[in-house]
Parts: structure tokens; C-alpha cells; sequence
């Protein structure tokens, strides 16, 4: 893209910003190319980096990590891996633990207040889905139709 903007004639600067947005907007189609949670919940992780940023500026409260922590568990229990990180390097042992039992309490009561006005959620601390449970399903006419065509069974 660059090269064929300045092929065309456009300034250095011009096109390097052009293909920077080129960049950014394949990244984009690239990551949200289905309507998932991965987008917004790359945020709870971005928000957790940034106060561990702005911790190396300034002083930050306590309730912050309290916050930033419990943010990251609300998504998923993985990205709750980095709020752990934050607040185990930026606190003491006592303190962490403080924090981290506290988020867990606290998202849990959450957790089971959302479960009792939306019945078909699941817990997060409840046993995992079997991921496979999703795949090759007999109503999708998937990957399965086709190797009952190719096996020489009636479809």
C-alpha cells in the first residue's frame, strides 16, 4: 500500500500514515471478524497493565487494584491471571492475598446474583464445558454430512 501511494504521488508522510491506518483497520477486521467478547474483554487486560503503569508514576489506592482485579475476573477467569500478576507484584503477600480473596468473594456474589436473574448463564467456578460438546453438531449438517457423503451413506 505504501509503495503504490507513493507511486501515485503522495507525500512520505501521507503514506505512511495511510498504511499505518491500512494496518490498523486489516487488524481490526482480522480480530472482530466475529461477534465475540475478545475485544472488550482485551480491555479488563489493557486496564490492569495501565494501572500497574501509572503505579510506577504515582501512589495508587488500594481500591483500584481492588477494582482493576475484580474487571478482569468479570471476563474470564484467564484474564484474571494478569489481575493476579498486578497486584502480587505491587503489594505485599498479606495484602495481595487480601485483594484477591476479596475480587474472588465479590465477583462470586455477583456471579450468583446474575445466575438467578439470567438462569442459563453458568458459574464461573462451576465445572468446564466440555468444549467438544460444541462441535459437529447433527443440526449444523456440518464436517459430518460430509464424511456420510464421502463414505457412501444415505445423507
Amino acid at each position: 500500500m505504501y509503495l503504490t501511494l507513493r507511486l501515485l504521488g503522495s507525500r512520505r508522510l501521507d503514506a505512511t500514515l495511510f498504511t499505518v491506518l491500512g494496518v490498523v483497520r486489516a487488524a481490526g477486521v482480522f480480530w472482530f471478524v466475529v461477534p465475540k467478547t475478545y475485544g472488550l474483554g482485551s480491555l479488563s487486560i489493557l486496564m490492569v497493565l495501565g494501572l500497574v503503569a501509572l503505579s510506577e508514576r504515582q501512589n495508587v489506592r488500594i481500591v483500584w487494584y481492588l477494582c482493576a482485579s475484580m474487571a478482569s475476573l468479570s471476563v474470564t477467569v484467564t484474564n484474571w491471571m494478569v489481575g493476579i500478576i498486578a497486584v502480587g507484584i505491587q503489594q505485599s503477600r498479606s495484602r495481595a492475598l487480601g485483594i484477591l480473596c476479596t475480587t474472588f468473594a465479590i465477583v462470586s456474589m455477583l456471579a450468583v446474583v446474575q445466575h438467578r436473574i439470567f438462569p442459563m448463564t453458568r458459574l464461573f467456578y462451576a465445572l468446564p464445558i466440555d468444549e467438544t460438546e460444541h462441535f459437529l453438531l447433527p443440526q449444523s449438517r456440518g464436517l459430518g454430512r460430509w464424511r456420510d457423503h464421502f463414505s457412501g451413506t444415505q445423507l
